[in-house]
């Protein structure tokens, strides 16, 4: 499937066997697909792989409602017919499964064959579960049976990953039994992959502008509205910076509202829809800064969206509207590699904005050889394979 978030699970399958594992993967068939990366596909031709349906879902009031009144989430039933389909093969061959979610209820089936199998069982977490920041149960009854099912998995589970250090801290207070329990808990985060880096096409972008890029969909102007009005801002405070600016945004846009146009700051914006992953790096290279952007809520503070870690992949400096005292500010600060501003004081986010342009232009924002190293050691593709391995290895 394309988009970013399938990319963690894509690379730890194609980068295990390079460390003494083989892989085979477990996911829904691929007409149930938004959008099917072709050139991605190439990448995994090899890596076995067992499609199961996703069961039918109904458009009628009853299905949904069904859907909507379902525990843990809409996914349930496709890991349950998972649970089926898996328990007809042979798997004497198979030494550890690893459940990624969300959604969450793949979990199910790595508590499964650890309780029928015996296998050693690692519960991977892209995303949190009830502490998501977007979660958001229809009662009180499903906030108890969800959260009684994810203290399972940090019981049952022989490892916990979590995708970033301050996701790993959430889980440990919020659930203190993984300390009474056998399990042990580590972070792997998202990464970049510096094959899918490389410059395939040539972009012709105007050379007098500073060009900023954000990789990934638009999720509608109450959110991404963050940081057009801090754009806007910015204008007002400083009106030459329209002049010399161009953001440009590659990725999903149908959820793209208007808010660019009522204010008028439409004409600093590029728009473009979906680009297969090996012209990413074309984009990126030809970028003067990367940007991301959310809404400041202390949920979010350990969220890293992947687009981060292709800027870093590039060594494009960053600005990041969100939290000061989350995930992406401290690597910001910590590797001197950007800048993090709060959308609560739009003001001062406007001037930080304009701040990071000048320092662009005065070529001051620069990543150091051994900031280089470091990143690249904590977040490539093929180091975090290494990762995984090491703690499958140590299960065994």
């Amino acid at each position: 499937m394309g988009g970013g978030g399938v990319q963690r699970i894509v690379k730890f399958a194609v980068y295990l066997k390079q460390h003494g594992w083989a892989v085979t993967v477990v996911c829904p068939s691929p007409d149930s697909y938004a959008w099917i990366d072709e050139e991605r596909y190439k990448e995994v031709v090899d890596i076995p792989v067992i499609r199961i349906p996703l069961p039918r879902m109904s458009d009628s009031l009853v299905a949904k409602l069904n859907r909507r009144l379902g525990f843990i989430d809409p996914f349930t039933n496709w890991a349950k017919d998972a649970i089926k389909h898996i328990d007809r093969l042979d798997l004497s061959g198979f030494a550890a499964v690893l459940t990624s979610g969300p959604p969450h209820s793949c979990h199910l089936v790595g508590m499964h064959l650890r309780n029928q199998l015996g296998l050693q069982w690692v519960a991977d977490f892209r995303d949190h579960f009830t502490l998501g920041p977007e979660y958001s149960p229809i009662s009180i009854i499903h906030r108890i049976v969800n959260r009684r099912f994810e203290r399972l998995i940090y019981v049952r589970a022989d490892h916990i990953i979590t995708n970033t250090y301050t996701n790993q801290l959430d889980i440990i207070k919020k659930f203190p039994e993984i300390n009474h329990s056998n399990s042990h808990v580590s972070t792997i985060y998202n990464g970049f992959d510096a094959r899918d880096l490389s410059r395939s096409k040539t972009v012709n972008w105007d050379d007098s502008l500073l060009h900023l890029i954000y990789l990934g969909g638009l999720r509608g102007d109450h959110i991404d509205g963050v940081f057009y009005t801090l754009v806007r801002e910015a204008v007002n405070i400083k009106p030459d910076i329209s002049n010399q600016i161009m953001i440009h945004v590659l990725g999903d846009i149908s959820r793209k509202g208007t808010l660019t146009e009522e204010l008028g700051i439409d004409d600093l914006f590029d728009f473009q829809t979906y680009v297969p992953y090996n012209e990413v790096g074309s984009y990126l290279a030809s970028a003067d800064a990367g940007i991301t952007w959310q809404r400041d809520r202390e949920s979010y503070r350990g969220t890293v969206a992947g687009k981060v870690f292709d800027y870093i992949g590039m060594s494009l400096p960053i600005f990041s509207v969100g939290q000061n005292d989350g995930e992406i500010a401290r690597i910001l600060t910590e590797f001197k590699i950007g800048i993090s501003t709060s959308p609560k004081n739009t003001e001062q986010a406007a001037a930080d904005f304009i701040q990071f342009c000048d320092k662009l232009r005065a070529g001051e924002i620069t990543y150091s050889v051994e900031a280089t190293r470091t990143l690249h050691e904590k977040f490539d593709r093929t180091s975090q394979a290494l990762q995984l391995a090491t703690v499958l290895n140590k299960l065994l």
